[in-house]
């Protein structure tokens, strides 16, 4: 064919001969200026001696003629798209003598007498909506032939596009002045139309298409007899009739088909209305769709990549590609096309090897394409649609080779039909169920959600059309073959735009789409291509040329920062699509990463000490302060506050085991400014002289580079190559993982500077010295000079996206955590946030913070600097201690909400976890135990030092109050008589219930909702409440700070209205965890605090 390579049979005296088209094209010197198409175009070809013309079964060359000189060459312009051709032959003979064999045997030849000396036949190439130039209607003769045909001993064109014309027995009348060709219109139930010229008088008569048995009946012979007063009969086979010589005797018969088809030494143009086409090329997870929206199959147990017809394919047996549900796979009550190309070996009857599933078993509705074999090594093709199940009827023997099948449903029809085809064959039609096919459920590649019989399948080439594709096109792609389909020379850039909530650079399930944020794609010369503005909901793409290398930059917007590399440069193959995915979180601190040991800001204006707050993000580390030793400067940071240094000072950190490392892994990280070009100047140094050796760890600038000291008896200076002293802030990070070759790596501004191998220091680095930043151990020296900014210490490998985390939140640094609420509205408190009329320092008896008292008369009670800004510090247990007290109205029988800020004080040297009481009264109380107080409420322990939002049960007040007094205790008091404890207090809302709050259970909600837990913080229970408007089917799951799943809930259908759950977290470790809702399209997500 002319999609392979042309071939002559052996009746050539040279055997067979092959050459490809391009070589062919080189030959005949065709011209082809059109879009993915060729045009098979014949020259004259004069003076060359036995040259067997590809193409044309030349007898000699001699008989090779042309009055011209030169060759012809046929140059196509207009598209080619969606257009058919033809080339026509005919006979131009002195005595009208042919006869036709029969077109049903598949090996039909013009049979010319033996007494003719020249039984020439003409060639011409004919088009529709396109441009020949010159006109092809030569009057040459250029060969004699005979007509190409499959096992004939000619070179084959396509045997759905063999074209024959027949000059009549008039010599002087020659057919080659009828230029027909098919036009893009058919006659209505047929595949293809004749059309003629504007001068031609075949233009009035109609031209009905025959249908042969035997050949693919999509391919339609044509024939016509353009005489101006009389159409002949049909054509069947055998002679043809006896006319009056009076009557022109030309006939036309030829066979119709589209250009993709006649030549398919290339892919043909994918139909149009294709939604997803698999082509199972990938060697690895996942299968990408390379049609329209990128509907990518993952990869379930693995699918074995294989050779395909096109290209690669997958094996299935066992495992399938899940494609998530999406619009575009939905067909509804629309026409859709399936085809694939399949290889199946025998199954045992009853097994089914499944193509492509999208079904729901619970409802019945969508539909299943699958293989069936009964008898075995029978192939039968299968439609489950909404239950009921298609067979095709004429089935085919199996022979281990690839076939093509496909399956049309037209549905929006008066008479609605589906036809199954093998091959680009029909095999079976049925009528269709016409109800939606509409569902949520995912779709399935290579198996099946009716039967868990699976017999093993090879798949490739899958496609879905939301159209029902017309027997030529099944054809087409079928006699395309290897070629397949063309892959556009184009791909497709889908950018995701998601909230990062943690600043961490990836994706997690907490972390929402963002929506309206607008992206340039350039090319390389800096031209604009287009833009894409991101959704919420999906992926929005643009089409690119392909191959090409894009630079797709993100549109800044005012209260963000970038978490991921902006812009993105990639580089693009054809029929390829490319998933980017950028993160911001709002400009703001971000979160620190965990298991940090030791964090020192530096921001502290006067005193000396410079303060460890890591408990902002471990509360289980250790308060390691230092102490500023001459003076250091505070001056403006990098984030907040810093300490410049002159060389001559430093802060000395005390020994603890939160400093040492021993043999394990550690990261260090810091802000530093420089300019001191020479010397060594260090930053953190922790070593110990132990006789002649030393131990610990030293980070250090050595004439400007960063460097690092590991000494673990013996000691090595690694360094980094990485200049510093520019005058500039820069964030430094080292990570060490002791037992890796590649272990000890550097960062500045977030990226690797140099890796090395930290192996040969195995040891122990534990020592007994104290911590110095800014200053050196053994020699003063190599003090540091410059500005030092927020020092951090881990004892793990930090990763790069955290580190790059830290790095982009530049000036907002880590979020100091202090999650107080942030409004009451319907507070009976007055001054619930101590700020009016506040003057720090301890409160007098009967000294107030207007309109807030002190009780119990201690001088202790402090209005102090915290939180948002005011807060009240106080000691006490459930015998002695401090409170304040307000007026404060309470009704009897209402209902009332009780929630309030709290941190533990512990710094200051109180062990016992506090808690906070609330009592009503009519007097002021004298202590603790004090008779005339009513027991409002009592919360749980605060275990750590980070403001935390805390409720109380509703409280019904079973009298009419006029007072409130607020007071610490712990639950050690009867136990150690020294176990008073220390809280900071703020922000305390007190709220009536309002009765129409007060609704029926089984009351119907107006919308989803998702409540806050109560209590919260809780130990170790706590309940979860969430409003149903209708019957959904629900998940509801804990997530862990890190955002993995660590329990589900709730999962199943549940009705509406609304409901309540309780979480039990006895076998976690306190913390913060996320509880997250799912019910349909509702989704939401809120924080718990668990305290133990």
């Amino acid at each position: 064919t002319l999609g392979a390579d042309i071939y002559a049979g052996t009746g050539f005296t040279t055997g067979v001969y092959k050459r490809s088209l391009s070589q062919m094209m080189q030959v005949v010197n065709v011209t082809i200026t059109s879009d993915n198409a060729y045009v098979f175009g014949f020259g004259d070809i004069n003076g060359i001696t036995d040259y067997y013309y590809p193409g044309v079964c030349n007898l000699s060359a001699a008989e090779i003629y042309s009055t011209n000189t030169g060759t012809e060459t046929y140059t196509i312009t207009g598209s080619l798209s969606g257009k058919y051709i033809y080339i026509a032959a005919w006979t131009d003979e002195a005595v009208y003598q042919g006869t036709i064999a029969e077109f049903s045997d598949g090996n039909t030849t013009i049979l010319t007498s033996p007494t003719l000396p020249n039984p020439y036949v003409h060639w011409e190439v004919y088009a529709t909506g396109i441009n020949l130039n010159p006109q092809s209607n030569d009057p040459e003769p250029i060969a004699p032939a005979y007509i190409p045909r499959r096992n004939s001993n000619c070179p084959t064109l396509s045997e759905i596009n063999t074209q024959i014309a027949i000059a009549n027995q008039n010599a002087g009348n020659p057919a080659n002045t009828s230029v027909g060709w098919v036009g893009t219109t058919p006659i209505p139930g047929r595949v293809g139309v004749l059309a003629f010229g504007p001068n031609n008088v075949a233009n009035n008569y109609g031209f009905p298409p025959q249908t042969v048995s035997g050949i693919n009946p999509n391919a339609q012979w044509m024939w016509y007899n353009p005489d101006p007063t009389q159409i002949t009969q049909p054509f069947v086979s055998g002679d043809f009739p006896n006319f009056p010589a009076s009557l022109s005797r030309e006939y036309y018969i030829f066979r119709v088909g589209p250009l993709d088809s006649l030549f398919s030494d290339t892919c043909i143009t994918p139909p149009q209305n294709m939604v997803a086409w698999w082509t199972m090329d990938e060697s690895s997870n996942p299968s990408n769709d390379i049609a329209g929206f990128n509907n990518s199959g993952i990869w379930i147990n693995n699918p074995a990549p294989v050779s395909g017809k096109v290209a690669g394919a997958l094996r299935f047996f066992n495992n399938y590609l899940e494609v998530q549900s999406h619009p575009e796979l939905d067909f509804g009550r629309t026409d859709f096309t399936i085809d694939a190309w399949i290889n199946t070996g025998n199954c045992k009857e009853g097994t089914i090897s499944p193509i492509v599933d999208k079904y729901d078993v619970n409802t019945n509705i969508g539909f299943v394409f699958y293989l069936t074999q009964n008898p075995v090594g029978t192939l039968f093709l299968n439609l489950n649609i909404n239950g009921t199940t298609y067979t095709s009827s004429t089935p085919i023997q199996i022979t281990n080779q690839w076939y093509h099948i496909a399956v049309t449903v037209l549905r929006n029809t008066s008479s609605p039909i589906g036809t199954f085809y093998i091959n680009g064959q029909q095999v079976g039609t049925f009528t269709p169920n016409t109800a939606p096919v509409s569902n949520n459920v995912n779709l399935w590649i290579g198996r099946s959600r009716i039967s868990n019989n699976n017999c093993i399948i090879w798949i490739d080439e899958l496609e879905l059309f939301n159209r029902s594709l017309n027997a030529s096109e099944i054809y087409s792609i079928w006699a395309a073959g290897s070629y397949g389909k063309c892959k556009t020379d184009s791909s497709i850039i889908c950018i995701a735009k998601f909230n990062d909530v943690n600043g961490n650079g990836t994706r997690e399930d907490n972390e929402p789409l963002l929506n309206g944020w607008t992206f340039n794609i350039k090319d390389n010369n800096n031209n604009l291509i287009g833009t894409i503005t991101t959704s919420e909901n999906y992926k929005p793409c643009l089409k690119v040329p392909a191959p090409g290398s894009y630079i797709i930059t993100e549109v800044s917007q005012q209260g963000w920062i970038t978490t991921t590399p902006n812009p993105q440069t990639i580089t693009v193959s054809p029929g390829q699509t490319y998933n980017l995915i950028f993160g911001n979180r709002r400009d703001s601190c971000v979160t620190p990463p965990d298991s940090m040991l030791n964090w020192w800001p530096l921001d502290e204006t006067s005193g000396t000490t410079a303060y460890d707050i890591a408990h902002y993000s471990n509360p289980s580390s250790f308060d390691n302060n230092g102490t500023w030793v001459n003076n250091p400067t505070p001056v403006p940071g990098k984030v907040d506050g810093a300490l410049s240094f002159s060389g001559k000072n430093y802060v000395q950190v005390p020994n603890h085991s939160e400093l040492n490392f021993g043999t394990g892994d550690f990261s260090i990280d810091a802000w530093v400014w420089t300019k001191a070009t020479t010397g060594r100047r260090t930053i953190v140094d922790k070593r110990e002289k132990w006789n002649t050796n030393v131990l610990g760890y030293e980070v250090f600038i050595e004439n400007g580079i960063l460097s690092i000291q590991l000494a673990d008896g013996t000691f090595t200076n690694y360094s980094s190559a990485q200049f510093l002293a520019d005058g500039n802030w820069h964030h430094i990070a080292i990570t060490v993982k002791r037992n890796d070759p590649l272990g000890l790596v550097f960062y500045v501004d977030g990226n690797v500077v140099w890796i090395l191998n930290p192996t040969n220091h195995p040891g122990n680095l534990d020592n007994k010295a104290p911590l110095l930043i800014g200053g050196n151990l053994f020699d003063p020296d190599y003090h540091f000079i410059g500005i030092i900014d927020e020092v951090e210490i881990f004892k793990r490998v930090l990763t790069q996206q955290e580190i790059q985390s830290i790095w982009a939140a530049g000036s907002y640094g880590k979020c100091k955590t202090v999650q107080c609420q942030s409004g009451c509205d319907g507070n009976i408190i007055k001054n619930w946030s101590f700020i009016d009329g506040a003057t720090l320092g301890a409160m007098s008896s009967p000294g107030q913070i207007n309109n807030w008292q002190n009780p119990y008369g201690s001088p202790d009670v402090l209005a102090i600097g915290c939180c948002d800004s005011i807060c009240v510090g106080m000691w006490g247990n459930q015998v002695v201690g401090e409170a304040i007290q307000q007026a404060c109205p309470f009704k009897q029988g209402f209902t009332y909400e009780i929630s309030f800020c709290a941190r533990w004080g512990k710094e200051s040297n109180r062990p016992y976890p506090p808690q906070i009481v609330f009592r009503a009264s009519n007097v002021s109380l004298v202590n603790p135990q004090d008779p005339n107080g009513t027991l409002i409420g009592v919360s749980s322990p605060l275990t750590f030092s980070n403001w935390v939002t805390m409720t109380l049960p509703n409280w019904v007040a079973s009298n009419y109050f006029k007072i409130l007094t607020v007071s610490v205790t712990n639950q050690s008091s009867f136990d150690n008589a020294d176990s008073v404890t220390y809280a900071h207090i703020d922000k305390i809302c007190i709220r009536e219930v309002p009765p129409t709050e007060v609704k029926r259970e089984n009351e119907i909600p107006a919308g989803f909702a998702l409540l806050q837990c109560y209590p919260n913080p809780f130990n170790p229970s706590t309940n979860i409440e969430f409003y149903l408007p209708k019957a959904e089917f629900v998940k509801l799951s804990i997530f862990d700070i890190l955002g993995r799943e660590i329990a589900v809930l709730v999962h199943e259908n549940v009705q509406a209205g609304k409901h309540r759950v309780t979480f039990d977290a006895s076998n976690l470790p306190a913390g913060v965890y996320f509880y997250r809702m799912q019910a349909g399209k509702f989704q939401e997500t809120r924080k718990l605090i668990l305290l133990k």
